[in-house]
């Protein structure tokens, strides 16, 4: 639910220094650099324009105490008789399979997806909701999704379906993307299979599997560099860009992750950037940047300029997979959307935007 501090109109589209209710702007900094992860509280807004599509997004609600009994009987059977490749999506069967606990899955059929108004649809125009687990690692030091040490790869996308989900966001950084390092193996003991390869090899495989389980993906563009998460390394990736690696490094990445997974048809979207924010003096890991750079939309400035930089990467991204979804993050860590209405973002492709505004309870 929207607090009336995110539905009123701000009083300029700029940082979160000068957003109403910012007493200082340490307090600003504050509210800027809330929440560097995905959590199951987030509300991806409806914003609606004359011709540009909106978003929605299901939000994974806490179940009645009832259900809740019932999920816990259920689930182990469950893990017991389902296999990733049990999946219709996964195999083609043509069917759209509904888990008792939680939303449909997407028939693979009926890929792509767009936007049409408010809402994400199939290609046979049925609206899609997506309720998401967000599975963070590779985004992390150890470059591999939590809990490959302890359960088999296959099984624990499994295990994540038979939950409710029907999709799963990854986060990712730019570090990793581009320079490839070879994963840590004591992170995948539980999969030997996993053993000795890099990290975009664990990308692709970590896509794979999820699809391979009848899932949607959307990639998530979550920091700059790789580290653990909430950690100062989360907090300074508020930009596109820093001393050491620059606005072009960063859409070098969206572009490689395109181009990864443009055979995967569940793969669904691209975030190009999560949670952006302010950044200060001593935010990176060089200690930059020198003075404050404060984020706008509409300043035209490719350093500043959220607008600018979401119809950059949006279009980059799209000239590799153009059956994507672009997810654009709101200003102030992607809590405030009101700007968007005067001024949306227009790619080079019709029906592919989706605006995300981020809450926590």
């Amino acid at each position: 639910m929207f607090t009336t501090a995110l539905l009123e109109k701000p009083q300029v589209h700029s940082s979160c220094t000068h957003a109403k209710g910012a007493q200082s702007a340490a307090a600003a900094k504050h509210f800027c650099g809330l929440a560097c992860g995905i959590a199951f509280g987030i509300v991806m807004a409806t914003v609606a324009s004359s011709n540009v599509c909106g978003i929605v997004f299901a939000i994974k609600e806490q179940l009645p105490q009832a259900q809740q009994q019932q999920q816990q009987q259920d689930v182990p059977r469950t893990q017991q008789l389902l296999h990733a490749k049990r999946s219709g999506a996964a195999e083609g069967e043509g069917r759209s399979h509904v888990n008792n606990l939680g939303a449909p899955l997407l028939d693979v059929r009926n890929v792509p997806l767009r936007t049409r108004g408010r809402h994400i649809v199939d290609a046979s125009n049925k609206r899609i909701k997506w309720a998401c687990g967000n599975w963070h690692g590779l985004e992390q030091t150890m470059g591999v999704p939590g809990g490959l040490h302890l359960v088999h790869i296959d099984v624990l996308v499994v295990r994540i379906r038979n939950l409710g989900f029907n999709c799963i966001r990854l986060p990712v950084s730019v570090e990793y993307v581009l320079t490839d390092p070879s994963i840590n193996n004591s992170a995948v003991s539980a999969n030997p299979q996993l053993a000795n390869i890099t990290w975009r090899t664990m990308f692709r495989a970590t896509v794979h599997a999820i699809a391979q389980a009848g899932l949607m993906v959307i990639i998530d563009r979550h920091m700059l560099w790789a580290g653990n998460n909430p950690s100062n390394v989360s907090m300074a990736s508020g930009l596109w860009y820093a001393n050491d690696i620059s606005a072009s490094d960063n859409v070098k990445a969206l572009e490689l992750l395109a181009e990864m997974t443009a055979n995967e048809s569940l793969v669904v979207g691209m975030e190009v950037i999560n949670e952006p924010h302010d950044v200060f003096p001593g935010s990176w890991p060089d200690g930059g940047p020198d003075k404050p750079i404060l984020i706008n939309w509409g300043s035209k400035d490719p350093r500043h300029d959220l607008h600018v930089y979401s119809e950059t990467a949006g279009n980059a991204v799209l000239a590799k997979n153009p059956n994507l979804l672009i997810i654009v993050d709101g200003l102030c860590a992607a809590t405030t959307l009101d700007f968007v209405r005067d001024m949306p973002v227009r790619l080079s492709l019709p029906h592919r935007i989706v605006y995300s505004a981020h809450s926590y309870a």
